[in-house]
């Protein structure tokens, strides 16, 4: 198994769960993991996606593998455990937690008061714009003890690493600003199926309801593994990396290059970066690997490495392609080869500062700012490590999603994945003395889309929770709302009364959980275009990207404008896709190589194998057409190409007697490809 030989690399290898892993998974599944091709044709489905959306939301709402809620649902209203009555939205936000601390047993009690700001926004063109809330979460710590008490307080956001400057989040202590640290908890969520109840987890299943995170955050151990240090193994490794590229371009806009090899599956592991496709045959060693050569006008990365874990892949073949199809060879493309030997850490930290600064680069839209702001390169190091670890080819039961080894998803998702981030900052209260703490961010609110068809398209939600994950004793609550003139409140268990003046309310300690739903009066709503958060038109994206104004960034200010580009859409996050700009819509070169949604698939969550015509192989099927060669035979007088010793570097060009062998079989085994996200 080939999850047992990396743990063994590792020296983590423990028999005992390995033979645990191997009794609750498919070895078959293991080993033979369907082609990593998942990018949606977005832009042409967009409309069919939502529709989707709402129609398996309605069937099976909250149906993901691993998510922790799976509250059933019924005409809009919610119960089960943990779940008071309210709306289940299609794109959830989170809660608004309480305040909590490091350290456990601290005697500190806390009065708290959580106020919802509604001033509305405005559109760049000075139109009115109601789209969430500044939240204010204000708290009165006194210490009843004889000595002063110095805690590292901790404040909860739910939202991901890609959104979090957004949030404008800001903390006081006595009224004065003080600077905090982030700490991020991992990934929230789960995985789910293709859209086929097959068990498979090709999908993110991020929270969907509040009891989520209290299944996550109840016990403690996402808080304790969030303040951990992850550092990233030194296991040694053969990277590949190549460079220096050349093709036609003036002929073949999507010219490709491709590196074909055979391995042993159970004694070779490789990851890629960089790479738009694959192709392999898992009992016969058969791989196939190729990239978009770079021609400096796509948005795309010039790092391209396959990194090898275990024996290293021997011989290899270079050949140019017309397109991504890689079925019309061309002479003219080229690059350099490099081979060298080191660790995993030293080339992920290659590829995270790479990524970092292609991101910087190309994803962020005007005055948005980078989360590499607060998010650093080793805590962003070990995020990847987790995913390897717990989701990837590390993990001894990997998730379909990550079982390829490609790692661009991953370096992606670390950064867009919906998780709880802690702002950590010092609070000393002295003896017997109060001091006064508060948190204040910009809350975006959970809602249904506006093409899913939903009774409650329109609506914004709300949630809080009052003690969830809080070390504190918190001995008095209350919720405040400011600025709501120009919204009407449609449901809520608080007790606000908007038309009697009343909007300021007790909240009773022994429930868990109040919500807020609220709609913008007539002549305050969002401009929203199906399946968009941003309220902009799906025209304003494909031209030159939403406009955004910069939120305040004070204490009390609140944000203003549209998200900006760069932003998921929750769409996006709701199909379990990857986020990329919504301007990546626009039609690429290479769109012959993003065929439409087949009509079977349509009105589903798909998988992108599934959106480019690919059933997605069930577990022991294979992946190739044919079995592999076990070795690359000469063809046209020409023999297999040799891999450069340690340290040399080698220029190869598409010679006229070499060509990647064709596997025996039905067919010809065809790379899988799609255009590179930034």
């Amino acid at each position: 198994m080939k999850a047992e030989r990396l743990f063994q690399i590792l020296g983590l290898v423990d028999e005992s769960l390995i033979e645990e892993a191997v009794s609750a998974s498919s070895p078959a599944a293991v080993q033979r993991r369907p082609s990593w091709v998942r990018l949606l044709a977005a832009a042409a489905c967009l409309a069919v996606i939502c529709a989707g959306a709402w129609g398996l939301w309605q069937s099976n709402p909250g149906a993901g593998t691993g998510s922790p809620g799976d509250a059933a649902l019924a005409g809009g209203e919610s119960g089960g455990d943990g779940h008071s009555p309210g709306t289940t939205f299609l794109s959830y936000a989170g809660p608004v937690f309480p305040l909590t601390t490091a350290e456990t047993n601290t005697r500190l009690t806390a009065g708290r008061t959580v106020t919802w700001d509604f001033a509305p926004g405005s559109y760049e063109d000075g139109s009115p714009r109601q789209w969430g809330a500044q939240v204010t979460d204000s708290y009165t710590l006194t210490n009843p003890a004889d000595g002063s008490v110095t805690v590292n307080a901790l404040y909860p956001v739910s939202t991901s690493w890609l959104d979090f400057p957004e949030l404008n989040a800001a903390v006081t202590v006595d009224s004065g600003g003080t600077g905090f640290s982030v700490l991020s908890g991992g990934y929230a969520g789960g995985f789910q199926d293709a859209g086929e109840p097959d068990g498979s987890t090709w999908n993110l299943a991020p929270p969907d309801e509040w009891a989520d995170y209290q299944a996550l955050l109840a016990d403690g151990e996402y808080l304790s593994r969030a303040m951990e240090e992850t550092a990233v193994p030194e296991v040694p490794v053969t990277v590949y990396q190549f460079a220096d590229f050349a093709a036609p371009h003036e002929e073949y806009n999507a010219a490709t290059q491709a590196v074909t090899f055979t391995t042993d599956p159970e004694a070779t592991t490789v990851l890629s970066y960089g790479f738009n496709g694959m192709s392999w045959d898992a009992d016969r060693g058969w791989c196939q690997y190729s990239y978009f050569v770079p021609d400096g006008v796509r948005r795309e990365t010039k790092t391209k490495i396959l990194i090898v874990l275990g024996d290293d892949i021997g011989d290899y073949v270079l050949q140019g392609y017309a397109d991504g199809g890689c079925d019309q060879e061309i002479d003219g493309v080229s690059c350099t080869v490099t081979r060298r030997e080191t660790t995993l850490a030293d080339v992920l930290d290659l590829l995270c500062r790479a990524y970092q600064a292609e991101f910087e680069q190309f994803s962020l839209g005007r005055g948005q700012e980078s989360p590499f702001r607060y998010l650093s390169q080793a805590q962003y190091q070990g995020l990847v490590w987790q995913l390897l670890e717990q989701y990837g080819l590390f993990s001894a039961t990997p998730k379909d999603r990550y079982s390829d080894g490609r790692l661009d998803e991953i370096l992606m998702e670390a950064l867009s994945q919906e998780r709880v981030l802690y702002l950590s900052f010092p609070v000393t209260v002295p003896a017997g003395g109060s001091v006064t703490v508060a948190a204040a961010f910009w809350k975006a609110p959970s809602y249904d889309y506006g093409c899913s068809g939903s009774e409650n398209v329109g609506l914004q939600g709300y949630d809080l929770v009052t003690a969830l994950g809080s070390t504190l004793e918190l001995t008095d609550q209350t919720a405040a709302l400011v600025n709501t003139d120009t919204i009407e409140i449609v449901r809520q268990n608080l007790g606000f009364d908007l038309e009697n003046g009343v909007t300021q309310v007790s909240l009773d300690l022994a429930e868990p959980h109040y919500y807020l739903e609220i709609r913008p009066l007539e002549g305050s709503s969002q401009r929203r275009a199906c399946g968009s958060s941003t309220g902009a038109s799906l025209a304003s994206f494909t031209s030159s990207g939403p406009v955004s104004r910069r939120p305040e960034a004070a204490l009390g200010g609140r944000p203003r404008g549209l998200p900006a580009p760069g932003s998921p859409d929750p769409l996006c996050v709701q199909q379990g896709t990857l986020p990329e700009r919504t301007a990546n819509l626009v039609p690429s070169p290479h769109q012959p190589h993003r065929p439409a949604v087949p009509p079977k698939l349509q009105g589903r969550p798909i998988s992108t194998q599934q959106a480019a015509g690919h059933p997605l192989p069930r577990p022991g099927t294979g992946r190739a057409s044919g079995p592999g060669p076990a070795a690359f035979p000469a063809q046209r007088g020409s023999g297999p190409v040799t891999s450069p010793t340690p340290g040399e570097t080698r220029r190869w060009g598409t010679a006229t007697g070499s060509r990647p062998p064709t596997p025996p079989g039905s067919g010809r085994c065809r790379g899988r490809h799609k255009p590179h996200r930034s």
